[in-house]
């Protein structure tokens, strides 16, 4: 039993609309995986762009995690830098001249 998209399911309009990446790769995996279909022959091209988001966001979680330590270290440096500037650079800098003082 397969159903036509909506315009809403489209990956184009997702952000548009507001979808949920994540639901939306729920429910395609779901739809794959039934068994009243025959697998489609891009089957495993959707099992493995859903692996990768699955990837991708375990990645950013990781990711972010540590932009938020680095924001915390930033802050107990006193914000040094410039705006633009890298804040791991930013508090490297501040420390090499505060060691070069004592």
């Amino acid at each position: 039993m397969t159903t036509e998209p909506t315009t809403t399911d489209s990956p184009e309009n997702s952000a548009e609309v507001g979808i949920d990446v994540q639901r939306l790769v729920r429910r395609l995996m779901d739809t794959v995986g039934t068994t009243d279909m025959e697998y489609p022959p891009f089957y495993n091209d959707v099992r493995d762009a859903c692996l990768e988001l699955k990837r991708l966001y375990q990645w950013k979680r990781e990711g972010m995690q540590v932009l938020s330590e680095w924001e915390a270290v930033w802050v107990a440096a006193g914000s040094p830098g410039i705006l633009g500037q890298s804040k791991a650079e930013a508090v490297r800098e501040f420390i090499e001249a505060n060691a070069k003082v004592r």
